[in-house]
């Protein structure tokens, strides 16, 4: 990702990783990927964001996926069906806001360059 990232401005590098962010939290929800591989994404991506936190005009948009792969990192580790169900309901919730922030600062970043 970092290879292909290098060539975006920082907002449409943001959109790649939130969309990244919303794919993995849906494949947990689907039951399309196991635990373990969600948690791996979870860190992986946590570290992409690591290295975009010096972007103010990112943020917008980064703030709300930094919370998405904390929740799908958790999700993935619950170790109780109670659990399970109620991280479920978190990363649902984020997975939702992401879309709307993303689409938001699309639109609102439209007219520029």
């Amino acid at each position: 990702m970092a290879d292909v990232d290098t060539h975006l401005n920082p907002i449409d590098a943001a959109n790649l990783l939130d969309g990244q962010a919303v794919a993995e939290a849906e494949a947990l929800l689907a039951e399309r990927r196991d635990a373990g591989s969600c948690e791996a994404a979870a860190y992986r991506l946590q570290l992409e964001l690591i290295a975009k936190e010096n972007d103010v005009a990112s943020n917008v948009i980064l703030n709300p996926v930094r919370l998405l792969t904390v929740a799908l990192g958790r999700a993935a580790r619950a170790d109780t069906e109670e659990r399970r169900a109620r991280w479920r309901r978190v990363l649902a919730a984020l997975t939702d806001l992401v879309r709307h922030e993303s689409l938001a600062l699309r639109s609102s970043n439209k007219g520029e360059p």
